[in-house]
């Protein structure tokens, strides 16, 4: 698997089964926006107003390839992705690692509406399988598999621990709020998981919400 950089900042990867064409790094859900785009054999830095992204590419002859990623003078950043965008050729299906209340885990035809994965995501083509996620903050892997593991994340996410950091030594942050009964998590979960999993309706998970708070007392922890 290669990786073809063009002079824009965008680029290709190019695999012998799949090809991810037009990516292109996105921060907080939406495309960079550059004042200035430094492009190397293989390395793209993305100069913004304010701080730099990164990214370098390292393959090898086993089908994978690690995009390393760099964020520098940023804030209020919530996500970073490496790649976005991206159209993928030769997929047949992908399937997405659902995550919380945006969707559910599942296959989708190429062409469906998917819902958003901040885990694992995968495309497809007979018995091949194309897999991303994240190592850790910093390196994003593509790999090729026929019988793939799912476990992994897939938008970087955490980069705006920094600023937190900045207002708490600074005495700005409020205390959150801490006056729910120990039991309001085992007990309210149960029956947030019974509604996901269609065990009850809308209304009768509301029920056990307005049910619960009206027999427990919030006290200070």
């Amino acid at each position: 698997m290669k990786v073809q950089i063009h002079t824009d900042g965008s680029y290709d990867v190019l695999g012998t089964h799949f090809q991810l064409t037009g990516c292109y790094p996105a921060m907080n859900g939406r495309a960079l926006h550059c004042v200035r785009t430094d492009v190397g054999s293989n390395a793209i830095t993305y100069h913004l107003g304010q701080g730099t992204v990164m990214l370098r590419f390292e393959s090898d002859a086993a089908e994978r390839l690690c995009v390393l990623c760099k964020a520098e003078g940023l804030s209020g950043i919530h996500s970073l992705s490496p790649l976005a965008g991206a159209k993928a050729e030769k997929a047949e299906q992908v399937f997405v690692q659902g995550f919380g209340m945006e969707g559910p885990s599942g296959v989708y035809a190429i062409g469906d509406a998917a819902p958003a994965s901040h885990g694992l995501t995968a495309l497809s083509a007979g018995e091949h399988t194309l897999l991303a996620y994240a190592e850790d903050h910093t390196r994003f892997h593509l790999c090729l598999e026929s019988d793939p593991d799912f476990s992994a994340a897939f938008v970087l996410e955490g980069a705006a621990g920094a600023d937190v950091k900045k207002y708490a030594d600074a005495g700005l942050t409020i205390a959150s709020y801490d006056y729910d009964p120990d039991d309001h998590y085992s007990k309210l979960g149960a029956e947030m998981q019974r509604y996901l999993a269609d065990q009850c309706s809308r209304e009768e998970l509301a029920k056990s919400i307005e049910t619960y708070w009206a027999t427990v007392t919030p006290v200070e922890h």
